[in-house]
């Protein structure tokens, strides 16, 4: 093997371990103080994409709406606001299945099948109070339901 060979491979493999450790060190950064990835299972451009400023598309303060889209792993908006009697609709965008499951579940608050994508859910809310639900595969996707009077 000529120098010249054995540098480029050196140069290729250093060119390697630099984007490796560039990789490694985005996904750390992103998932620091969760004490968990919050993107496990998910591909790496969907984590990359949600912690890397899509959250910024996602609504972090309570919105008031009865539409609620599952997409990239989230809940849009991720808090709402509705009244008393109002039916909300999750529909599933993303190409894996999700649920609306409460933490505590009750008669009063939402529970669905595993949505595939394109299906959707509805449930009318009955008793004013906060509502936190996840998702069962995903319980890293969290979405609190304000019900006013």
């Amino acid at each position: 093997m000529s120098k010249k060979t054995t540098w480029i491979i050196v140069g290729a493999v250093v060119l390697v371990a630099i984007v490796a450790g560039v990789l490694v060190a985005t996904n750390t950064s992103s998932n620091s103080g969760s004490g968990h990835s919050q993107n496990a299972g998910r591909t790496a451009t969907q984590a990359s994409n949600s912690s890397s400023g899509n959250m910024s598309d996602m609504s972090r303060t309570a919105v008031a709406t009865d539409t609620v889209q599952i997409k990239d792993y989230m809940f849009d908006p991720m808090s709402i606001t509705v009244k008393v009697g109002t039916t909300v609709t999750w529909t599933n965008k993303d190409a894996v299945g999700h649920t609306v499951t409460a933490d505590n579940p009750s008669g009063d608050s939402p529970s669905s099948q595993l949505l595939a994508q394109g299906e959707s859910y509805k449930f009318t809310f009955t008793k004013a109070g906060t509502y936190s639900v996840h998702c069962n595969p995903h319980p890293y996707m969290k979405q609190t339901i304000t019900v006013t009077e």
